[in-house]
């Protein structure tokens, strides 16, 4: 009923749905964007020590997902791609350093969510839930 009423708000909220969800993501060959955007909201929540241990977790937020050629590299725009390396660069303003990108990729997880939501995958997560 969450995800029916919040759609894809819901969905990352809960467990065995998210799993389905993520079946779709691998489906479309977009899994990184969910995992950016989980990493990015536990980094957000975090409370650091240090901002060394902020900066770092930055950095590694980065190394996998946003630096050419990563692992799980997302899709960004130049512009918000060259803000996060600014950012980076300027150890004072770590807090909200991924933001446009996370905006960018909830709305790219957006449309997959409603992809998802006409998916015989989705037929068959309302049946077994």
């Amino acid at each position: 009923e969450d995800i029916m009423q919040d759609g894809l708000k819901g969905m990352l909220q809960s467990k065995i749905p998210l799993g389905y969800y993520i079946c779709h993501l691998m489906e479309e060959y977009s899994c990184e964007n969910l995992f950016f955007y989980l990493a990015v909201e536990q980094y957000e929540h975090h409370q650091f020590e240090t901002r060394d241990d902020q900066h770092i977790a930055a950095k590694r937020i980065y190394s996998t997902y946003i630096a050419p050629n990563s692992q799980l590299e997302i899709n960004l725009e130049s512009k918000i791609h060259k803000a996060i390396v600014l950012a980076l660069l300027d150890s004072d303003s770590l807090l909200h350093v991924f933001e446009p990108a996370k905006h960018h990729v909830f709305e790219l997880l957006n449309l997959s969510y409603h992809r998802f939501i006409s998916s015989p995958l989705w037929d068959t997560m309302i049946a077994q839930c």
